[in-house]
């Protein structure tokens, strides 16, 4: 058998081989989280996200564009960096952790307070630290 003919019958079973496994199992979302900070973010953007209301009170008008469930989703838990040191991952009855979105353009890291509980993540404060 030549090299052409070897080829061409390894390309059909693999093209047969593709389409059997794309029908069985169909299109599935993969996505890998080996790092603990992705990990957290990743099920935290899965839960509901509540922005506790005595937090929603105290911010000014500037941090209250931030309060938004959709900017914490979308930018938040794509973007943010949870700081470990000053969070609490082992605490009773939840964990805490401490989230800090970097916004470059306005030299300013806010900073998030957020509460992991099993079927929602509740936002407890939001700050803001200047960059210098």
């Amino acid at each position: 058998m030549s090299f052409i003919r070897r080829l061409r019958f390894f390309l059909l079973g693999s093209g047969i081989g593709i389409l059997i496994i794309t029908g069985l199992f169909g299109r599935r979302i993969f996505s890998c989280a080996y790092f603990p900070n992705q990990r957290i973010l990743n099920n935290l953007s899965k839960k509901n996200i509540i922005i506790d209301k005595s937090c929603y009170i105290s911010l000014s008008d500037e941090l209250k564009s931030y309060a938004d469930t959709a900017f914490i989703k979308e930018k938040l838990f794509t973007q943010g960096d949870i700081h470990f040191a000053k969070s609490l991952p082992r605490k009773k009855p939840f964990p805490r952790y401490q989230i800090h979105y970097n916004n470059e353009s306005n030299k300013k890291i806010y900073i998030f307070e957020i509460e992991n509980q099993p079927k929602k993540a509740i936002v407890e404060s939001i700050r803001i630290l200047l960059i210098d």
